[in-house]
């Protein structure tokens, strides 16, 4: 699920470039030749063209109408597909957070300390991203980075930095 995410992400991101970059285009090419913007300048009617018509389709033709429609949709899908995306990685943030407090719950019989729960949810889920850690337990993201140095010096765990995203805990196999 986390590689989807990933894949997702480079998605959105070389579609926010795609249209970065048309957007560009649109206005070096097209709208380049706005009024204001034309080789004549602003002069209104006093000197210059006087048929209001020609100088519109001049200065508006077809094809800029078009190319504006198809900007505005980029930036529409773009914007779209940027609020799903926050959308199911709140949702997906969310349900793991939770699952992992299903996990981490204290014992009955007895007291558990924070560090045991988070070795126990390790346990059970193999990696966890330190900003989940930091949620779950309601903790300093400080405070996550000594728990994970501590798990590391007892030989239990090591912190993997990846390159994208947040660092993880990683959970040692016995062999």
């Amino acid at each position: 699920m986390k590689k989807e995410r990933i894949v997702w992400k480079l998605f959105f991101l070389a579609l926010a470039i795609v249209a970065i970059l048309h957007t560009a285009v649109h206005f070096v090419l097209i709208e380049g030749k706005t009024a204001g913007f034309t080789n004549e300048g602003i002069s209104g009617f006093t000197v210059g063209k006087t048929s209001i018509a020609e100088e519109l389709f001049e200065t508006y033709p077809i094809g800029a109408s078009l190319s504006r429609i198809i900007v505005l949709s980029e930036w529409l899908f773009v914007i779209l597909l940027g609020v799903f995306l926050y959308l199911g990685m709140t949702k997906d943030f969310n349900k793991e957070i939770n699952d992992l407090k299903e996990i981490g719950l204290p014992d009955k019989k007895g007291y558990t300390t924070d560090l045991d729960r988070l070795y126990e949810m390790l346990k059970n889920r193999k990696r966890i991203e330190f900003r989940v850690i930091a949620k779950v337990f309601d903790v300093n993201p400080d405070l996550v980075k000594e728990w994970s140095e501590t798990l590391e010096i007892g030989g239990l765990a090591s912190v993997e930095y990846p390159r994208i995203g947040d660092a993880e805990l990683v959970l040692k196999e016995s062999k």
